[in-house]
């Protein structure tokens, strides 16, 4: 009869080290997208996949209406159109499960993200460490840090 994990971490006294980061997804898995070149938090409104006037978006089916404060997992640094253009062919839209798609007012950044921690990611793993982030990159796995109550 083996000792499994939580045995052993109990035993060497590592019991409270957390989830084991080993089966967290990659940056690349989570779409890590690094920081915005304006240094902006990224949202619909300074992606080029987003057309303002007709609040649409390429990677999203095209009758969903995409607001400004928006972001998904595919942006893209840049300016917005303001008219949504022809659809490429034989693109799928992706649902917004599938790219993550959540509204934020600041933009979306590891910075305020409930996951981020002094340069550190624990919703992301590399070589099984928890993966190390920059302040102002994103990732589908981006959620809002909750506000601490004074």
């Amino acid at each position: 009869m083996g000792i499994g994990a939580r045995h052993l971490q109990v035993w060497t006294g590592q019991e409270s080290l957390g989830p084991d980061p080993c089966f967290l997804p990659t940056p690349a898995e989570a779409l890590y997208a690094f920081p915005n070149p304006n240094g902006e938090g990224k949202r619909c409104g300074n992606c080029v996949l987003y057309a303002r006037g007709d609040q649409q978006c390429y990677v999203h089916a095209r009758d969903m209406k995409i607001s400004e404060t928006q972001v998904c997992g595919y942006h893209v640094a840049g300016q917005p159109s303001e008219r949504f253009e022809q659809q490429p062919q034989n693109l799928d839209p992706v649902t917004p499960e599938y790219s993550g798609l959540t509204s934020t007012e600041s933009g979306a950044y590891c910075g305020i993200c409930e996951h981020f921690d002094s340069g550190s990611c624990f919703a992301l793993q590399e070589n099984g460490q928890f993966a190390e982030v920059e302040d102002m990159a994103c990732c589908t796995r981006w959620r809002p840090r909750a506000a601490s109550s004074s």
